[in-house]
């Protein structure tokens, strides 16, 4: 499960949901609950995938703190980039709550 899953991975697909679900945003009320259960699943895979580059990224500084400072620039960008996601995809989330039907 290791190899199947990395920050390479996770950081990818979450970039692609979240792009995916930011193109979709303006669109919500348009063309029905179609495209709102798209929406809901671009922002939650993109709010996952930065979840899960957080935790790799946190597990790997915990696990492995003498690592060196060339590999401190690239754990503060997958720190951004987890963070970027969690926040874009909560925006996201927030709004369509109130839209699935009864």
């Amino acid at each position: 499960m290791r190899h199947l899953w990395t920050l390479k991975r996770a950081s990818g697909v979450g970039v692609v949901a979240g792009l995916v679900a930011l193109g979709l945003w303006p669109f919500l009320g348009l063309f029905g609950p179609i495209l709102l259960r798209l929406f809901f699943l671009a922002a939650a895979l993109s709010g996952l995938c930065g979840f899960s580059v957080l935790a790799m990224t946190i597990h790997d500084i915990a696990t492995n703190p003498r690592r060196g400072t060339r590999v401190r620039p690239l754990r503060s960008f997958d720190i951004a980039i987890g963070v970027s996601l969690l926040v874009l995809s909560w925006f996201e989330l927030r709004d369509v709550l109130g839209l699935f039907p009864a």
